[in-house]
């Protein structure tokens, strides 16, 4: 189903209730208790050894933070079956004691207002291996294609401390961290920020010591081991030259060259929309690993084998997100979407996801055309389950629904339509990462700022969106099927409206009235969207016997029409969803479409665009159908479009009649080039008409 946004009536939206029975434990897990609350961390120093051969660890983690004010109880987080060793502040052995997953050390010394203070954790045990990297979290040892060692870890939701001592608390990232981990020869590892450091130890191991030089939320820091090579380029950036460097385990390191070509086309294009990288002091990499991917700040974890897609697959169904390697765009969307601004509570995480997911869009939109864009946000709601509310409970280290990828992308693609000018959609995005740049945020925050800036209120699309199972039935802006928008249009034998009053559809005006929702005809209150009113000529698309192939030259050709009529023969339903990204659709079947079309859509549709009364239809019920036969069975009709005989044609019947077959536009039949048709219809005046080759 195709969306859009219309301005509706008030009425309360009902959110829907979490009934999950939270424990003490999340509780800990998940909010700024009493012993986290008064410090503040600067630094981490984090030393780590890794044996694969037991799937053991062990090492200390040197924590500097400021006094916020004065306390003798802290919180340090690390999730069993690790053990901690000791505790020891100047020089000092400390006492403490296990909650679970959280220690809490009493302290000697005194702790006053503004100091900064330095504490050491050393710890060992065998970290939790994740069954399902990156989804379950924790280390991973597996083996490469040739049996040999392969290490990665990846703990998002479940944090960091499975595997290191920390404050494991999304509000508070320290200023900088060393990352030094040591791992058997001749493993190679690779972490955040720049190697400042390799020493080989006497014991067969080298320790790498990596350097973040900027703030980084703690689930990102993470070690990959193994049998790598080194591939590196340059990207003159929009702050400069930043390094690119992609790791590939080293019988892939020709595999790797050719697909993370796409890395600088991608960069080009986020930081035009989003701003200017965030790490240029840390650089950027792509870092193989055995699990599927991971938003690591400045070292991406890639595990798509180097395919286009979803693992080969296109998400969106509409096979745009088969230009392009999903991995490699989503996560490093997340440089900005989640590492530059980082969510305070993982309630709040579709700040990182629906920006992820939206900046996919995005990207086929840089890669293509905005209508390519769009279709691509489109067809990805076939993924919306509405199952429970993208944002749960605050202070329980709760994670909402997945749908905070594809509706809330979706919901930030109808936030751009309804703020109607993208040039201030733009500065939105790149205005959110430059005043929160290097920071932890509310997602009310970055709602707040929307709304501020776009000079709309949008809370009721958030609230709508974020906190309730419905792609809103009501609402200020609510989201209406596509088949509600398309004013004006009739089916032929179809059964009339019922006139019930519950239709959520916008009230019906011509094209020309209406070219689309914008936002230039607010109230007062900024909240109503109103037909800018332009008297202009109304562009149609003109298409048909597509057969399941929609080229990308028709995203060109019809990136500025009102309204598009399909002369049937689709091909395939996802076809149309793929049109409808464009304007709005009218369409029938044709005489080899199946039966899932024939259920969906009639033999003839009858429209009126601007006064013109329009009559669609495939034509195969005449046998060879002429501008004769269709001016003789649609009298009344006085354009009329029909397909079948994939031979373009343009004529006038009766001095008033224009008659349009596009031509075929799916593969070349009958040696026939591939057309579509354009039409604009503008009052007093016949309608203008040219038929446009796509090869």
């Amino acid at each position: 189903m195709s969306f859009l946004v219309a301005s509706l009536a008030l009425v309360s939206i009902a959110s829907a209730q979490d009934t999950t029975r939270y424990t003490h434990a999340d509780t800990l897990r998940g909010s700024s208790g009493p012993a986290r609350a008064w410090w503040d961390v600067q630094f981490y120093d984090l030393h780590t050894r890794v044996n694969p051969q037991d799937s053991s660890i062990s090492g200390w983690n040197g924590i500097t933070y400021r006094v916020l004010q004065p306390a003798r109880e802290m919180q340090i987080d690390l999730q069993m079956p690790l053990v901690v060793d000791s505790m020891v502040q100047d020089r000092r052995k400390l006492n403490y004691r296990r909650d679970g997953n959280a220690f809490f050390v009493t302290l000697t010394a005194p702790q006053r207002a503004g100091a900064t203070r330095t504490i050491t954790v050393w710890y060992h045990g065998k970290p939790r291996v994740g069954r399902r990297l990156p989804w379950d979290g924790g280390f991973t040892f597996p083996k490469d294609s040739l049996g040999r060692p392969w290490i990665a870890t990846a703990n998002e939701g479940l944090g960091a401390s499975v595997w290191w001592p920390t404050k494991d608390y999304l509000a508070d990232e320290p200023d900088s961290q060393r990352i030094a981990i040591t791992v058997p020869d001749p493993l190679i590892d690779v972490s955040n920020g720049r190697l400042r450091s390799t020493t080989k130890n006497g014991d067969g191991t080298t320790t790498y010591e990596w350097f973040v030089t900027s703030p980084i939320n703690t689930y990102n820091v993470t070690i990959n081991a193994g049998y790598y090579t080194h591939v590196s380029d340059t990207l003159d950036g929009e702050a400069g030259k930043l390094s690119l460097d992609f790791w590939p385990l080293d019988y892939h390191v020709d595999t790797a060259r050719r697909q993370f070509r796409q890395v600088i086309p991608m960069m080009r294009c986020f930081e035009k929309w989003f701003g200017p990288y965030p790490w240029y002091a840390d650089g950027y990499k792509l870092v193989e690993t055995p699990h599927l991917g991971m938003e690591h700040q400045s070292a991406v974890a890639y595990g798509n084998h180097y395919l286009n897609g979803y693992l080969g697959r296109d998400l969106s169904g509409t096979g745009l997100g088969l230009q392009w390697d999903f991995i490699i765009v989503h996560e490093s969307a997340h440089e900005w979407w989640g590492n530059n601004i980082s969510a305070q509570d993982h309630a709040d995480m579709w700040v990182h996801e629906s920006f992820a997911n939206y900046a996919e869009g995005l990207y086929t939109e840089c890669r293509l055309s905005k209508s390519a864009g769009a279709a691509y946000m489109i067809g990805a709601r076939s993924g919306i389950r509405n199952d429970r509310p993208i944002v749960p409970a605050f202070g329980v280290n709760a994670q909402g629904s997945g749908d905070m990828y594809p509706k809330g992308g979706n919901m930030l693609h109808t936030i751009r339509a309804v703020i109607g000018d993208d040039v201030k959609w733009r500065d939105i995005l790149r205005g959110l990462n430059k005043t929160f740049y290097h920071q932890t945020v509310t997602g009310k925050q970055v709602q707040d700022y929307i709304s501020r800036e776009s000079g709309i209120d949008l809370s009721r699309v958030f609230e709508q969106n974020l906190t309730t199972t419905k792609i809103a039935a009501t609402g200020e802006y609510a989201v209406v099927p596509l088949d509600e928008r398309h004013s004006g249009v009739r089916h032929a034998g179809a059964r009339p409206d019922s006139g019930d009053g519950d239709s959520a559809t916008p009230s019906h005006r011509s094209v020309a009235e209406c070219r689309g929702l914008t936002a230039g005809g607010r109230t007062e209150r900024g909240r109503e969207l109103l037909c800018d009113g332009v008297a202009s000529a109304v562009r149609l698309g003109v298409i048909s016997d597509t057969h399941g192939l929609l080229r990308p030259r028709v995203f060109e050709i019809f990136k500025e029409v009102d309204h598009i009529l399909h002369g049937g023969d689709v091909g395939r339903s996802d076809l149309l969803v793929e049109l409808g990204a464009l304007a709005p659709v009218t369409a029938v079947y044709g005489n080899t479409d199946g039966f899932d079309l024939r259920a969906q859509l009639p033999q003839v549709a009858e429209i009126e665009l601007d006064g013109f009364p329009i009559v669609v239809t495939h034509g195969d019920q005449f046998g060879s159908p002429n501008p004769a036969k269709l001016h003789e069975a649609f009298p009344d009709a006085e354009i009329i479009i029909f397909g079948h005989s994939h031979r373009p044609l343009l004529e006038l019947v009766d001095k008033t009649v224009t008659v349009m077959n596009p031509g075929g536009a799916g593969a070349p039949r009958f040696g026939i080039p591939p057309s579509v048709g354009i039409l604009e219809l503008e009052a007093g005046i016949p309608p203008r008409g040219r038929i446009v080759a796509l090869q």
